[in-house]
């Protein structure tokens, strides 16, 4: 075998160790989106199985909703860097502000319908929502 062909197959496999290093980093990635995804559905989850089955879970501390305590610390901690687990805690922080800010909506959306003096029929979306 030839210097020249030899040279060749090593600039061939450092093309492919190196093709090989950019698909195990995407990879790696999208386990990451795929997990944080799975987090935020569950936290959601949870806080909706939370406002159905304890109404006091909406009252919260000192007036101060649940969903939103939960967002406030798990954002605290992970600003702090307690526990090593901060893209999870800041997962966890991020769906509680969404189903705080859905839940504010909703709210907003009933108390617009009442001012206006319209009534929710049943086939109303608002009105499935039970706030």
């Amino acid at each position: 075998m030839s210097m020249q062909a030899l040279a060749k197959y090593r600039e061939k496999i450092s093309r492919l160790q190196a093709s090989t290093k950019r698909v195990r980093e995407k990879a790696g990635e999208t386990v990451e989106h795929a997990v944080r995804l799975g987090e935020c559905a569950l936290t959601g989850f949870g806080i909706g199985y939370a406002k159905g089955k304890f109404p006091t879970f909406n009252e919260g501390i000192g007036g101060v909703p649940g969903d939103l305590l939960l967002a406030i610390t798990a954002h605290a901690l992970a600003f702090m860097g307690i526990g090593g687990a901060e893209s999870h805690l800041r997962a966890v922080g991020d769906a509680s502000i969404a189903t705080f800010a859905q839940s504010k909506g909703v709210h907003a959306a009933k108390s617009s319908v009442t001012m206006s003096g319209e009534s929710l029929n049943s086939g109303d979306v608002a009105s499935y929502l039970d706030y």
